[in-house]
């Protein structure tokens, strides 16, 4: 530990979780510019910002570990909830080639390009929801450090309480 500093929860389970963070975010962008360059008739761009955001987040986590920074692990935290919840559209964007044999009445040419690989699809799919589990972990982290903190401090009000209502009265000594 350095300078007296706590050390964050988990430090080795976080690193790891970060550093998996990191490769799925590659993983993401790879496989959207795979899209890309593939002719996919849904490749917006859309799974390339979500690396992004991802990549930052996996970052800022490394940082965080090997700096033992409280605020780069706040905003790991933060990062992590909010790309879980923009997980939602390459996630969905990966299943579309699915729908056709999901519901016979839909046309294919609506959902799929005739040469796109729908493995790539598949894929990024997969890819997206190992990273949604990677950031509920890491958010999840984030809520534990909160409320070990939140019970830090109230330690440490009473504590204080306690001293100040003791050392304050005058209790009368025998002689």
């Amino acid at each position: 530990m350095q300078s007296g500093l706590v050390a964050l929860p988990g430090l080795i389970f976080i690193r790891a979780t970060v550093f998996f963070t990191v490769l799925c975010s590659l993983a993401i962008f790879g496989i959207g510019v795979g899209r890309m360059l593939e002719g996919a008739k849904w490749a917006i761009g859309v799974e390339l910002a979500y690396a992004l955001i991802v990549m930052v987040g996996g970052l800022s986590g490394i940082y965080a570990v090997r700096q033992r920074s409280y605020t780069a692990a706040t905003f790991v935290f933060g990062l992590a909830a909010i790309s879980t919840v923009l997980a939602l559209p390459p996630f969905i964007i990966g299943l579309f080639p699915s729908i056709p044999w999901a519901f016979p009445e839909a046309t294919p040419s609506t959902w799929i390009n005739q040469r796109e690989p729908i493995e790539l699809d598949f894929g990024l799919s997969i890819v997206v929801l190992i990273q949604i589990a990677l950031s509920m972990v890491i958010s999840v982290c984030g809520c534990r450090s909160f409320g070990v903190l939140c019970q830090m401090v109230e330690e440490v009000k009473l504590q204080h309480d306690l001293r100040s209502a003791f050392h304050d009265m005058e209790i009368p000594h025998k002689a």
